[in-house]
């Protein structure tokens, strides 16, 4: 894909960049979309992600790169190729707006170098993306309850069931207690691969059950306050949310084997916060978050 050299973009506006890095289930959506009504920010949503295209209109969400920049599996991105991609829907969305945009998010998840839709090691796509977009800063979005996160991707796999605005419950399901462990097992292998590879770059992390499950507007102004935009910061509780708690539901009336979970998983009885009824038990293991990450991959590699 032809475009303009990656930075130059920088150069003319003075834009700030954001990466959204996330895992999924992890109060994504939420932020973004506080992020998408103010006028001075652009939001791309899972920029790499097949799911995002049917979100919205993709002229829209990427006027110049929707039919020339693949998302599919293995199709091999760069740092570089992201970046360039970036900018240019940055200049063709400013085009049709009567605000020019200060700050540009997009989000890119862990599956994204899973599947293959990025080539590089992460720490080398991050130091390649950061020399493209030169303003850039990395917000590290992570869920500390590994079993929640992995019970809704099950959820919404399985139900359909991605977000929620009423407090209505699927119905219960029982749980394959191995490929459970396994997925569990990937999402904190990933956490922790993925904080090593994004290193020393520039930023903030920001966690679900801390800054997002009470109140997503804590996240927002931790992000909007990372890059330096107070103006900003003084209109975004303006804003309404639809997308509150999602999948909120008491793990005992959502899953059936609940039980068996516990008893097989060491996690589980070193921790016993994990299956509390109460999400945010989990900030009271008196553990560092990536301190307790680790622990919690101890376990699952004995098992």
């Amino acid at each position: 894909m032809k475009s303009e050299a990656p930075g130059s973009l920088i150069c003319d506006g003075g834009v700030k960049f954001v990466l959204l890095y996330h895992y999924g289930r992890c109060g994504s959506t939420v932020i973004t979309e506080i992020l998408e009504q103010l006028p001075e920010v652009v939001s791309l949503s899972e920029y790499l992600s097949l799911t995002s295209l049917s979100l919205s209109s993709t002229e829209d969400r990427y006027p110049a790169t929707w039919d020339r920049i693949s998302r599919k599996d293995n199709s091999g991105h760069t740092g570089q190729s992201v970046g360039e991609a970036i900018c240019a829907d940055l200049k063709a969305i400013t085009k049709t707006r009567s605000v020019e945009p200060r700050i540009v998010v997009f989000e890119l998840k862990f599956t994204d170098f899973v599947r293959g839709a990025i080539k590089q090691d992460i720490s080398v796509f991050m130091r390649e993306l950061r020399v493209a977009l030169t303003n850039l800063q990395v917000v590290h979005l992570y869920r500390l309850n590994p079993l929640r996160l992995t019970i809704s991707h099950h959820v919404g796999h399985t139900r359909g069931l991605w977000h929620t605005q009423h407090a209505v419950s699927p119905e219960r399901f029982t749980i394959d207690i191995p490929r459970f462990v396994s997925d569990m097992a990937g999402f904190i292998g990933w956490t922790l691969k993925s904080k090593a590879g994004i290193g020393e770059m520039p930023g903030l992390t920001l966690c679900y059950e801390r800054d997002i499950f009470s109140d997503p507007y804590i996240a927002v102004e931790r992000l909007l306050g990372s890059v330096s935009e107070a103006a900003a910061q003084v209109r975004y509780r303006t804003t309404p949310v639809k997308l509150r708690k999602t999948n909120d539901f008491p793990l005992a009336s959502l899953v059936e084997n609940i039980d068996q979970i516990i008893a097989a998983v060491p996690t589980m009885q070193r921790f016993p916060q994990i299956v509390s009824t109460d999400q945010q038990a989990i900030l009271h293991t008196g553990l560092d978050d990536f301190a307790l990450f680790d622990a919690i991959w101890a376990d699952l590699q004995q098992m």
